[in-house]
């Protein structure tokens, strides 16, 4: 090959690195200018709640968040009466949702206080942080949602910390990485975009007097057949355990 060949192959090689660099750093920063513009929707019933709070007349100064034991346990109405009676006007909301994670509160919490700023008081029922994440719902949109580049970091970690296998941590981390990827470039964010702003005040996820409280009863009465079959299965295999059964499990499930 010549010298001028050469050195014309080099400046195509040059011309053709310098392109993708100038369309990556294109993308980054059109990508973070849409990011900090609009953010990831909530989905799933943390982000009904959060539609309803963006919605509500109410000024509400107390929030609670966690998982399904806040949900279906702590009554607004209950709290709000007996806070009155001790002298303390509160006007409270539900947060929770089932299967609410420590990471994922944090992110729900942000979005929440934004839409609702008048809140005093959050009350969170603490969960551990941990690096679990499986195949089956690391696509979702809601576990997608929370996957900011702060709390992959943390669930990341939490993941080198375990004591699980290498094969185990290796898939976990992978599957938090392909989850932050997604919501880092906005991956599928037009129609959960769109979802969230047809999103309507559904009983199952806002309760039945829109204070985000839904007891099980609630839920078997206004839920969808879906609904009423996971509950149905519950209280089956309940009834076949028995009493001394049930004790049984809940022992065994404190003592890990």
């Amino acid at each position: 090959m010549t010298s001028s060949k050469r050195m014309y192959a080099i400046r195509a090689v040059g011309s053709t690195i310098g392109l993708i660099v100038l369309f990556l750093i294109t993308f980054a920063l059109g990508r973070a200018i849409v990011a900090a513009s609009f953010p990831w929707p909530i989905e799933g019933v943390v982000g009904d709640k959060v539609a309803a709070l963006e919605r509500t007349d109410t000024d509400y100064t107390m929030l609670f968040v966690g998982s399904s034991r806040v949900f279906r346990q702590v009554d607004p109405a209950v709290v709000d009466e007996r806070l009155a009676m001790a002298g303390i006007e509160a006007t409270s909301y539900n947060l929770g949702s089932p299967g609410m994670r420590a990471l994922e509160t944090l992110e729900l919490l942000e979005r929440a206080l934004d839409a609702a700023p008048g809140v005093r008081w959050v009350v969170v029922a603490p969960e551990a942080i941990t690096g679990e994440l499986r195949d089956e719902i690391v696509a979702s949109d809601r576990v997608v949602g929370w996957h900011s580049l702060e709390s992959t970091a943390a669930a990341v970690t939490a993941v080198v910390r375990s004591e699980e296998s290498l094969a185990t941590k290796a898939g976990w981390i992978y599957n938090h990485l392909a989850a932050w990827s997604w919501n880092a470039t906005g991956s599928g964010q037009a129609l959960v975009s769109l979802k969230s702003k047809v999103r309507p005040n559904d009983p199952e996820s806002v309760g039945m007097a829109g204070d985000g409280h839904l007891t099980l009863d609630d839920w078997y009465e206004i839920g969808s057949r879906g609904s009423r079959n996971r509950l149905d299965r519950r209280r089956d295999r309940f009834e076949q355990l028995g009493a001394e059964g049930f004790a049984e499990m809940v022992t065994r499930i404190a003592a890990e």
